[in-house]
């Protein structure tokens, strides 16, 4: 059995992901900050069809907490499955946020590259000892970082460091036979948007303008790709930035 890692994983894109993996005999691992009702939800909802799931408590935003769950991690790891490493790592966790350059505060600076670029990064480093060779990593990135919005600074600029990270641990990780790859959503209805498109029904269309297939994304438009790039279908690419975006300013 496969065993995947997913951080951020009670809701949105990483819960999709969860479901997505799991459905193909994966088992699971999901973290989430505060939403621990959600996450043992997606946890018992995954073991009621067949699945094997355990939830853990992880803000990425927080490096010094990582030696902790590290060890929390391969506790589950050993009693659950009887395994000292794993097999998949997806670094999805983040937050929303809107501010432009004038505006940017360093407090929301710092916040952005902790969940988005720091986090990420520390954490793969930490888990590196517990990733069985020929393991793979998704990271999970932006459009933004290719097409420029106002008020996306930060967060764009943080995902693009990732997308840049990939290739060096694509690189790096090589010799053990380690894949990794970022998927860049376009715009996704998820919790963290809803501020964005569910309560402005005029930014939603304005995104779907300008998307070919004329629509906004959901979580499982994303959700499925991940899934299918952990398969051995895709063993073949690496080092890649693949955006999932439905022809997102094409």
């Amino acid at each position: 059995m496969k065993i995947a890692l997913v951080t951020g994983a009670s809701r949105g894109i990483g819960r999709s992901a969860a479901l997505q993996l799991a459905a193909r005999d994966v088992a699971v691992v999901v973290t989430y900050v505060r939403g621990k009702d959600q996450a043992d939800s997606l946890v018992a909802q995954i073991e009621a069809t067949g699945g094997s799931a355990a939830a853990l408590q992880l803000d990425v935003s927080k490096v010094k907490s990582f030696d902790l769950f590290a060890q929390n991690f391969k506790s589950i790891l050993q009693r659950k499955w009887q395994r000292e490493t794993f097999d998949y790592l997806v670094n999805n966790a983040g937050i929303g946020g809107f501010s432009l350059i004038a505006d940017v505060t360093e407090t929301y600076f710092d916040q952005m590259v902790n969940v988005h670029f720091k986090g990420p990064f520390f954490l793969t480093q930490i888990l590196l000892p517990l990733l069985a060779d020929n393991s793979k990593i998704i990271n999970t990135t932006s459009a933004t970082t290719r097409v420029a919005y106002a008020g996306t600074s930060p967060y764009a600029a943080c995902k693009g460091a990732m997308d840049i990270i990939t290739r060096c641990l694509a690189k790096e990780f090589g010799a053990r036979g380690i894949q990794v790859n970022s998927i860049s959503p376009g715009a996704i209805r998820t919790e963290l948007a809803d501020s964005a498109l569910d309560k402005n029904p005029e930014f939603a269309q304005a995104i779907a303008n300008e998307t070919a297939f004329g629509r906004v994304g959901e979580a499982d438009d994303v959700g499925k790709v991940i899934a299918s790039l952990l398969s051995d279908d895709n063993n073949w690419i690496n080092a890649q930035r693949i955006e999932v975006a439905g022809g997102f300013y094409i």
